[in-house]
């Protein structure tokens, strides 16, 4: 189902090359030519990054016509007009084992909002939906995000599942780590709220 919404569609096909294949769509675009961008910071660690440099293979279609798109500055990318719908397509080299960044292998796949989700200027107010398409026989992987399903849609989320996810702007889409695969889980209730603890890797004693 097409959206009147941002829409970021994810895909890990590429494990082992420590890829994800993003396909940015964008209904409503600047008429004189749309500006994207990556921040330059992440929330909780408040440094200059460059996360932009991981980016690979951008590319940009009005409809099934290919669109220049140019690099104008460190951390931001200019299409040329588009009288349509835009759909931007990249791929994100995920090899940074950090809290801060993005990573993916054949064991799991972390990532950041910061790293992954190019922000479309002008529209950070609007809402942004997230689809996950699971990799190849990786039956037993789940999602653990504290982003919320997008539910009431035909193409909702299950709880830990792949599907589609809703953020209310941007800046509460990159606020949102995810990590998918089949990490050591815990939930547990203290004063009527629930919590979640996700451990990815070798424990070897956890408590």
């Amino acid at each position: 189902m097409e959206h009147d919404h941002i829409l970021y569609r994810l895909r890990f096909d590429d494990l082992n090359g420590h890829r994800i294949h993003v396909r940015l769509r964008i209904p409503h675009p600047n008429p004189a030519g749309q500006t994207l961008f990556l921040p330059a910071w992440i929330p909780g660690s408040y440094l200059l990054r460059d996360f932009s440099r991981q980016i690979e293979n951008i590319q940009a279609f009005c409809g099934n016509r290919p669109l220049d798109i140019q690099k104008v500055a460190n951390h931001e990318w200019r299409c040329e007009p588009c009288s349509g719908v835009l759909e931007v397509e990249y791929v994100i080299y995920a090899w940074d084992l950090s809290v801060r960044s993005a990573h993916v292998d054949d064991s799991h796949a972390f990532f950041n909002g910061t790293s992954v989700f190019l922000g479309v200027a002008g529209q950070e107010s609007q809402p942004c939906f997230v689809h996950l398409s699971p990799p190849q026989n990786k039956n037993d992987w789940k999602v653990y995000t504290s982003l919320p399903e997008a539910k009431g849609h035909p193409e909702a989320a299950q709880r830990h599942g792949f599907g589609l996810y809703v953020a209310p702007d941007y800046d509460a889409l990159i606020d949102h780590p995810f990590e998918l695969g089949t990490p050591y889980y815990i939930a547990f209730d203290a004063y009527g709220v629930t919590h979640e603890l996700v451990f990815t890797g070798f424990i070897p004693n956890i408590d």
